[in-house]
């Protein structure tokens, strides 16, 4: 089993809605289109209100799927302007995005 958190930080954008996250997950997992991936909700972190959305797959994720979540959420445009500087993304608990410095 796979689980993948992204946590947005709506102080970092400049035109934060709530609606992302249901959208945001929506398309990720529309674009698989396997049924591989589900939406796992939502919940607020501190420091705050940072909003993480989980997704979770009952399968071992191979790293090129694992990377096109990255590039989906990355790309994802519903807000108008990108995410990535407002954006971690964690899978099975590790920092994948931004990369991690070694």
């Amino acid at each position: 089993m796979t689980s993948i958190k992204i946590v947005l930080d709506p102080a970092r954008l400049n035109n934060p809605d709530l609606d992302i996250r249901y959208k945001l997950p929506e398309d990720i997992i529309r674009s698989f289109g396997d049924c591989s991936l589900i939406d796992d909700g939502y919940d607020y972190e501190d420091p705050g209100p940072l909003l993480a959305m989980y997704l979770r797959s009952d399968l071992e994720l191979p790293k090129p799927s694992v990377e096109r979540i990255i590039h989906l959420a990355n790309c994802h445009d519903s807000l108008g302007e990108p995410l990535a500087p407002a954006m971690t993304i964690f899978v099975d608990a590790q920092l994948v995005f931004p990369s991690p410095t070694p």
